[in-house]
């Protein structure tokens, strides 16, 4: 079978009362790598304020707010340690999500996630990807 690309357009979907945006993880990666990573970190500042609404939906906090990760990621040019923390803690925090909304294809593995950061923006491609999965999957 032949990898194809997944197109796909935005498309909100509401889940126990928070908003989340599927969005095209190809398009993302591209845009991402074509802004030389600025694009990534708006969707990271919104990947993780999706992730903060839906876990507070089912009472679950979490202790670092979407602007700090955002900042901590945003010092990837300058020192490679916080983001790579945040992008652990971000990681951890999207499959705690998955978990909570019972999703078990394509839980985000922190440790991948985190290899990933390291490969040209890849992770925004694979965490977006499996978020999507768990959105279509909560969405049913």
């Amino acid at each position: 079978m032949q990898p194809t690309m997944e197109i796909r357009r935005p498309e909100e979907i509401d889940i126990r009362g928070a908003t989340v945006t599927t969005k095209n993880p190809w398009a993302l990666w591209i845009l991402t790598f074509i802004t030389l990573g600025i694009w990534g970190i708006v969707w990271w500042y919104r990947m993780n304020r999706e992730l903060r609404d839906v876990s507070r939906a089912y009472d679950e906090h979490f202790w670092m707010p979407p602007a700090v990760s955002t900042v901590l990621m945003a010092l990837w040019p300058l020192a490679w340690l916080p983001a790579v923390a945040t992008c652990v803690i971000s990681s951890i925090r999207a499959r705690s999500v998955q978990k909570g909304l019972g999703a078990e294809d394509r839980l985000v593995n922190p440790l991948i996630a985190t290899l990933l950061l390291f490969v040209v923006f890849s992770h925004v491609w694979y965490i977006q990807r499996a978020l999507n999965a768990t959105w279509d999957e909560a969405h049913r």
